[in-house]
């Protein structure tokens, strides 16, 4: 039996391609509206679609975590819970509640560290070269921020071409300027830069 983990690999495992999508966008456009811990539980409230939020629960146990929503949506693992969950990972909850409870600290390492890491297209020019890099974007379940101007149109049919197969399954964002990226990623927000000019 392996090590439980609860980090990015986990909530991609549990959460259907639509929910850990939506939970990862949500998680990066700041709709939570609260979350903390109380106890073996990590709180939140999310907004929401049909109400103005929706109350999200994590389930701290030892080697296991639950999700519980109020939404309509009857997945554990919910878009909701998703966002919540990163919310959870990002501020070391389950490392820090283990550790407060049984006095050991758990791995929380990710297989693909490509899941903490965020491709960018500043300024791309050629549809062809952003299909592939959305090819592996989507492989590797990493998020693909474009920046604005674009070359192209984003329905353009060579980027289709060059990444049709994976399209509907990236988690993409579209970005006004390289400014707004940097002030969504924070001050401790890491950047690998490359250029071709």
């Amino acid at each position: 039996m392996s090590e439980f983990k609860f980090n990015y690999d986990f909530l991609k495992k549990n959460a259907t391609p639509g929910s850990w999508r939506r939970g990862y966008e949500y998680f990066q456009k700041d709709m939570i509206l609260e979350a903390y811990p109380e106890k073996n539980f990590f709180k939140g409230k999310v907004k929401g679609n049909y109400q103005d939020f929706y109350v999200t629960d994590l389930i701290f146990k030892k080697n296991k975590i639950e999700a519980r929503c109020n939404c309509p949506l009857k997945e554990e693992w919910c878009k909701h819970a998703v966002a919540i969950g990163l919310k959870a990972i990002e501020d070391g909850a389950y490392e820090k509640w283990m550790y407060e409870k049984y006095e050991v600290v758990p791995d929380t390492s990710d297989t693909d560290t490509a899941l903490r890491e965020k491709p960018k297209g500043s300024e791309p020019e050629i549809p062809q070269n952003t299909g592939n890099i959305s090819r592996t974007c989507a492989v590797t379940g990493a998020a693909l921020h474009l920046v604005k101007p674009l070359g192209f149109s984003i329905d353009d049919r060579h980027l289709k071409r060059a990444g049709l197969d994976y399209w509907q399954s990236l988690t993409l964002f579209v970005h006004d300027s390289f400014q707004e990226v940097v002030d969504q990623a924070g001050p401790n927000g890491r950047f690998y830069l490359a250029t071709t000019k």
